[in-house]
């Protein structure tokens, strides 16, 4: 379904998401370090990026900001703790059921698709008809 970067800091909680993730059919990364998912971002791999707001490097916004910045994929930003709103980022509860989880990745890699496709339209028609538009 889409390619899920799993930023995890905690080995079992890590390893359950992704054990999820896959079984929802996605093809997921997992790292447990705010720099090796920049480096994943920086190639362009992920549709949708799933980051805890805690680790041991960084916390909250300024992880979704350093993230921001190798990647256009959505975020879902996800901790035991309550954050409020974080631009750049959904902020789902780790508390919340499962379920949810793996909604908000469905939706968030459907939607990037959908985006990517309405641009490359886009780009397509203006190569077409050039300033006619």
């Amino acid at each position: 379904m889409a390619r899920v970067l799993l930023l995890e800091d905690h080995p079992e909680t890590s390893r359950a998401c992704r054990l999820l993730l896959e079984h929802d059919g996605h093809e997921v990364r997992a790292v447990a370090r705010l720099d090796d998912a920049l480096e994943i971002c920086a190639d362009a791999w992920p549709e949708v990026v799933v980051a805890d707001l805690i680790l041991p490097a960084a916390q909250g916004a300024g992880i979704v900001a350093r993230l921001k910045i190798e990647t256009d994929a959505p975020i879902l930003a996800w901790s035991g703790y309550e954050w409020g709103c974080i631009e750049g980022a959904e902020v789902v509860s780790k508390t919340r059921p499962v379920d949810e989880l793996l909604e908000w990745v469905r939706v968030m890699a459907s939607t990037r698709r959908a985006v990517r496709k309405m641009d490359r339209a886009l780009t397509a028609l203006e190569l077409n008809y050039g300033s006619h538009l």
